[in-house]
Formats: C-alpha cells, sequence, structure tokens
C-alpha cells in the first residue's frame, strides 16, 4: 500500500492526468460547442470565436508561463495552472451567456499553457537528463488518451443529464488532478537561473535543435487540426453519416495513442535531428492521398496514418527543443516556453487561417501547400544534422542532470 501511494505521489503521476485532464476538457468542449451554441444563443462567429480563445491565449503567455516558473517554482506553477482548468471546466457548467463562457475558455488557455511550460519544467527537473526524452515523450500520449475521453465523455453526458452535468464531471477530474499536485513530491529542482529575457528566448531560435522542434511543432499542430476541420466537411460532402466520420476519426485516435506509446519506447533513438527531418517528410507524405483525390478513400486513408504520423512526430519535437534549449543553458521553464509559443501560434491561426485558406485556394490546394512547407522544413532539418548541429543533444547521455549538478556542486 505505501509503494502504491508513493507512486501516486511522484510528480510524473500529477503531470500526466494534468495532461489528461486538460485534453478531456479541450476535446470535450469542442464536441459540446453545437449544444453551447443551441442553448446560449450563440452565433456561428461568436461560437468560433471562444473555441478559438483558449489558443489564441497561449500566444502572448507562452514565455511568459516559461520564465514565471523557473521564477516561482514550477510545481507551484503547475499547481495554480491545474486550478485554472478546474475553474474552467466550472466555468462552462455555469456560463449563462457568451462573456461568462467566454471567460472560462480563457481561464482554461492559461491553465494549458502551463501544461506544456510549467508541468514539462517540473517533470524534467525530477529525472535525469538521461530519462527526459521519454518523459516528455509520454505526454503525447497522455494527450491521446484524454482527446479520446473527452468527447465521449462530455458528449454521453449532455445527452444523458445536459451540458452542466457534462462539465462538473470534467470539473471533478480537475479535482482529483489537482488533490494530486498537492500531495505530490517536489521532484527535483534545477540550481536557480538569472531571469532570461524574451529576446534571448527568441535568439535560442537560432539553435538549430530548437528551430527545429518548434518548426515540426507548428508542423504538426497545423496539419492536425487542418485535417480536422477539412476532412470532416469532405467525408459529409460524399455521404458519410456522422456516425461513420466519427469511426473514421476514432480509429485515427487509437493509431495515435499507439503510435505514441511505441514511440515513446524509442524515444533515446528517435529524438535527433536527423529523425526530426524525416518524421516532417512523413507528415508531407501522409497529406498526398487528399491532395490527389477527394474521395472517401483518401480521406480515411490520410486520416488513419494522420494518427501514426503525426503522433511520432509530437513524441520528437517536445523533447528535441527542450532538451536542446536546455542543453545551451536556458533555464527548463524558459525552454518548454519556446516549445509552446510554437505550439500556441499553431492553436491560433491554424483553425480560422486553415479555413480561410481552404476557400481561397481549394483543400487539395491547402494540402500541396502544407505538404511543400513540411517537406522543406525536413530538407533543412536533415541538412543541419549533417553539418554537426544535433551534437548538444548528445549531452544529455554524458552530463549530470541540473539537480545532480547542483548537488555536486553544493557538496556533501
Amino acid at each position: 500500500m505505501s509503494g502504491a501511494l508513493g507512486l501516486l505521489r511522484a510528480p510524473a503521476v500529477a503531470v500526466y492526468l494534468f495532461t489528461i485532464t486538460a485534453n478531456v476538457n479541450l476535446t470535450g468542449f469542442y464536441a459540446t460547442l453545437p449544444t453551447f451554441r443551441d442553448d446560449l444563443g450563440l452565433s456561428e462567429l461568436a461560437g468560433s470565436a471562444i473555441a478559438t480563445s483558449s489558443g489564441l491565449a497561449m500566444i502572448p503567455l507562452a514565455l511568459p508561463m516559461g520564465m514565471i516558473s523557473d521564477r516561482f517554482g514550477a510545481r507551484r506553477v503547475t499547481t495554480i495552472c491545474i486550478a485554472l482548468v478546474l475553474l474552467s471546466g466550472l466555468g462552462s457548467a455555469l456560463a449563462v451567456d457568451a462573456w461568462t463562457l467566454l471567460a472560462a475558455r480563457i481561464l482554461f488557455g492559461i491553465g494549458f499553457t502551463g501544461m506544456l511550460t510549467a508541468a514539462i519544467a517540473w517533470l524534467s527537473a525530477s529525472l535525469s537528463l538521461r530519462a527526459r526524452a521519454r518523459a516528455i515523450g509520454g505526454i503525447m500520449p497522455a494527450a491521446g488518451v484524454g482527446g479520446l475521453i473527452g468527447p465521449y465523455l462530455a458528449g454521453g453526458l449532455v445527452d444523458a443529464s445536459g451540458l452542466r452535468a457534462a462539465f462538473l464531471a470534467v470539473t471533478a477530474l480537475s479535482g482529483l488532478n489537482l488533490l494530486l499536485a498537492l500531495t505530490s513530491r517536489p521532484g527535483g529542482q534545477p540550481p536557480p537561473h538569472e531571469p532570461v529575457p524574451a529576446r534571448t528566448l527568441l535568439a535560442a531560435l537560432r539553435v538549430p535543435v530548437i528551430a527545429a522542434g518548434c518548426a515540426l511543432v507548428l508542423i504538426g499542430v497545423i496539419t492536425d487540426i487542418v485535417l480536422s476541420i477539412l476532412v470532416p466537411q469532405q467525408l459529409d460532402d460524399n455521404g458519410l453519416s456522422a456516425g461513420s466520420i466519427g469511426a473514421i476519426f476514432s480509429l485515427s485516435g487509437g493509431v495515435y495513442i499507439v503510435a505514441t506509446l511505441i514511440a515513446v519506447r524509442w524515444a533515446d533513438r528517435l529524438v535527433t535531428l536527423r529523425r526530426a527531418g524525416l518524421s516532417s517528410f512523413a507528415v508531407a507524405c501522409v497529406l498526398v492521398p487528399v491532395a490527389i483525390s477527394n474521395e472517401t478513400w483518401a480521406q480515411a486513408s490520410t486520416m488513419a496514418l494522420r494518427g501514426l504520423v503525426i503522433g511520432v512526430a509530437f513524441v520528437i519535437c517536445f523533447p528535441l527543443a527542450t532538451i536542446g534549449a536546455s542543453a545551451v543553458g536556458l533555464a527548463l521553464g524558459a525552454a518548454s516556453g519556446v516549445v509552446m509559443l510554437a505550439s500556441g501560434t499553431a492553436n491560433g491561426v491554424a483553425p480560422l487561417g486553415g479555413r480561410a485558406v481552404a476557400e481561397l485556394v481549394g483543400s487539395r490546394w491547402t494540402y500541396v501547400l502544407l505538404g511543400v512547407a513540411a517537406i522543406a522544413a525536413g530538407l533543412w532539418m536533415v541538412r543541419a544534422s549533417r553539418g554537426g548541429a544535433g551534437e548538444v543533444l548528445e549531452r544529455r547521455h554524458d552530463e549530470p542532470a541540473p539537480i545532480e549538478a547542483a548537488a555536486v556542486e553544493a557538496g556533501p
């Protein structure tokens, strides 16, 4: 019993549960957005703006959130962000109009930003450099699990008991998460860093491994969102029922979870600049069927392969940028903030931008443009890896983790 309690107090449990509960909240909200529109009398524009607000909130908050976690402690900031996700679920349950729902989703955006900054910093500080690639990569299957649970949990409860019951259940999950965070062991604490100015963080993007990780985040997130927006519409035009469309997306989600679990197992070998480039090429390949045909077979094939390729890309990109940034001297929270800036930008721009481009040039040409961008990024990554730019990652096997280094410097 004491061993089980000790496991529950591990920082990784709180961080992974945070990932699951945050994604349950996110995907549950997307699944129930039509019901929110009907119940609160929202226009299509108001509903889209509210849905986008959490993603847009990530962009200005990504770098500050990382620096705040370095200044005040990653565990403390992570716990506060879990509380914000809890409040956003409660706010969604009790929303009475567009403004109260908007406030709830902005709170969610702030909390979600902490999931990929402060929480990663807390997890990283608790582990040796050798273990970080797998640990950070493990956030991806946890996100996939949350993404699968969210629509079914929220949608099922809405059908059974209404919106309030659905988001009170989401809130209860966050309450359990908050309890675990409050009772978790502090974990490791990285050595103190001087405050890092934002211009230094942005300058860090000149480091190839950091730039590659951020580029792969952008490509992966934008591709994922654009497919999620355009493919259902095309399948609907082809005469598929809502249940059939949902089954295709569920298959993609299942493949994503399996792919990320396998990729995490081999993360030490996958998290390199060259393999990031190959992953970017794979993203381009997945887009080929939908770029050449509007038929159902093409849409279904791309969605099935999307889970595989995007899953592996996400397992690579976050550790690649975070470990690389930490290796060149950035504090853990600041390093995560750089990656989160890329993710927030993609989440903020892709929903409206992807649809606008598709309306301008058509969905097939939208996929072609995405594929060209992925190929160009992949070529740069592979070329940079041949020039020795990936050597910074090799230090993670030879150098002690920051907490170990701090202990050595402090003496017995």
